[in-house]
């Protein structure tokens, strides 16, 4: 079986490309499998169009074509019901509409190219979770049910379990992300007062770091990490904390609960879904709430424990093996189909 993976452009980010990695790789193993990334990041028609020519250039005419991620309107250059889509969340319509940053045609452009015609032509959607597969339905609901596939996101196979004394006196707090989602000045803000050390992930904006340096937060800050350094993160902390307010998956919560740490997440879908009963959950919108959520955790050993079982017995259905074999399903029914 030959696939032909269709990735954003390289400088769009790594998120998505890190986590189909995981799954990929083990593909690799057993099928012919060629990966392409686009050469453009931008939204502008022209980057577009040369992103649809590269497709079509390199489009798997006979076999199978799976865009991971981003790039959905590349289904115009592919076959029709030889293409499987992934969608890892609705950022691109969910933050426009939120911030009512563009015209109305505009946020309807974008849901016709990015949603319905994609969705329209593939063969199989792929859903990272149950929250994102019931999003896109009652996004689009003239699409047919029986297209949505839900496959979780696979934990790469360097996050292991790593025995650590929990430091209650004064403990690591990790956080991932800048976008706005990832709720970051909420959860400083619940820390004032709170002796701990807080490490930051991704690129801080200059009034964030004024006000933490300011409110004499002791904090420590990196960005561009590899793979490697990113997993030594997990390692190193004593707390993940990950209380966004919107999110289509959330990996730091099972790496966190992969490596053997306490997890702090939102009460909200579909960080609930994916954390099981592995994490303690707080209200993202309330400072009060994340703040009593962070001394549970630092002061009660036993409720601690508690949520470390619950999360490394909640990593099993995140492996790889499963999700590599549920994606060859699709693949194998996409091979034979006949439209």
């Amino acid at each position: 079986m030959t696939i032909h993976y269709f990735h954003r452009a390289i400088h769009s980010g790594y998120s998505i490309e890190r986590v189909s990695k995981t799954y990929i790789d083990e593909i690799k193993k057993t099928e012919n499998v060629k990966e392409f990334f686009s050469p453009c990041g931008e939204a502008s028609f022209l980057s577009l169009c040369k992103n649809l020519r590269f497709a079509w250039k390199h489009r798997n005419k006979t076999g199978i074509n799976h865009i991971t991620g981003g790039n959905y309107y590349l289904t115009l250059a592919l076959p029709a019901r030889k293409t499987v889509l992934t969608y890892h969340d609705l950022t691109p319509v969910v933050n426009t509409v939120a911030k009512n940053k563009e015209p109305r045609i505009k946020i309807s452009l974008k849901k016709y190219l990015w949603f319905y015609l994609p969705m329209k032509r593939a063969y199989r959607i792929v859903c990272v979770s149950e929250y994102t597969r019931n999003e896109l339905q009652r996004l689009i609901p003239s699409i047919s049910k029986n297209k949505f596939i839900v496959i979780p996101n696979a934990i790469g196979k360097d996050f292991k379990y790593s025995a650590k004394k929990f430091n209650n006196e004064n403990p690591v707090i990790l956080m991932t992300g800048m976008t706005e989602n990832k709720n970051m000045v909420r959860m400083v803000r619940a820390l004032k007062g709170i002796k701990c050390k807080i490490r930051i992930v991704g690129k801080i904006d200059e009034k964030l770091n004024k006000s933490m340096a300011e409110n004499g937060y002791d904090y420590s800050v990196a960005s561009n990490l590899s793979d490697d350094e990113i997993v030594e993160e997990y390692k190193n902390c004593d707390i993940v904390a990950f209380a966004s307010t919107y999110e289509g998956f959330g990996m730091p919560i099972i790496e966190g609960q992969a490596t053997g740490r306490v997890i702090l997440t939102s009460n909200i879908s579909p960080m609930t879904e994916i954390a099981g009963h592995g994490a303690q959950v707080v209200n993202p919108y309330s400072v009060e709430d994340i703040r009593s959520g962070f001394l549970k955790i630092i002061r009660d050993e036993n409720y601690r424990n508690i949520l470390l079982d619950k999360g490394i017995g909640n990593i099993a259905k995140y492996q790889p093996e499963y999700v590599v074999r549920e994606h060859l399903k699709i693949y194998e029914s996409c091979e034979f189909y006949k439209p």
